[in-house]
């Protein structure tokens, strides 16, 4: 009788334990696990790749727009070094790091660049001195373009937002090229004119590959 009940509680305390393991799996998986096989290990952190104090890390952006830097364990190190030796990665890359942070340290699993998709843009040409400003860009002079305070502030795109608002990115200096010789050089009308860029975005600025007239 003894052992018949014995074997009761043993076979309640295994199946306790095995549904244990399962739960644990699925809350892992849930909350961003990254999974090597059908084991889960780590999360999924998304940022730059940067050196400070000749140390390898993460800048992640915060939800308030803050920066974050988070530095490689052991292991990261030495596949961040290995990735820029091989010219594979560059600091101010934007990569996906397999991990877990404790203690403001990263216990990296895996380090992989993330390729940026060439996007599509349009909006209203305009510089980095004035057109931020403005609440409704499109109704600045083209005049405005080309005065040399403009000019060497650099030139973007105001880009109308769901709410109404609107958000100016800027160009790099391929961008700023073709808008002062292709666009402001050749238009002849007076206020500013709407544009189609296509580019890839780095953070607030266009990397862009070609801008033509709306």
């Amino acid at each position: 009788m003894k052992s018949k009940k014995l074997l009761i509680f043993l076979v309640v305390l295994l199946s306790l334990a095995f549904s244990n393991i399962i739960v644990l799996d699925s809350i892992n998986a849930a909350s961003g696990g990254s999974s090597a096989g059908n084991k889960v290990w780590g999360y999924i952190y998304k940022g730059t790749l940067n050196l400070k104090n000749n140390k390898y890390g993460i800048e992640i952006v915060n939800k308030d727009g803050t920066n974050k830097f988070v530095v490689f364990d052991a292991n990261g190190q030495k596949l961040a070094k290995n990735l820029v030796k091989s010219g594979s990665l560059k600091t101010g890359a934007a990569i996906s790091v397999n991990g877990i942070i404790k203690n403001n340290s990263v216990q990296v699993k895996s380090i992989t660049e993330i390729i940026p998709k060439e996007q599509t843009f349009t909006g209203w040409l305009g510089d980095s001195d004035c057109t931020p400003h403005l609440k409704e860009p499109f109704e600045m002079g083209t005049s405005c373009l080309k005065c040399p305070k403009c000019e060497a502030s650099g030139y973007g795109i105001s880009v109308k937002q769901h709410d109404g608002s609107y958000k100016f990115y800027k160009f790099d200096e391929k961008g700023n090229k073709i808008s002062k010789e292709d666009i402001i050089a050749k238009t002849t009308s007076e206020k500013v004119p709407e544009i189609t860029v296509k580019g890839i975005l780095e953070g607030n600025i266009i990397k862009v590959t070609s801008i033509s007239l709306k």
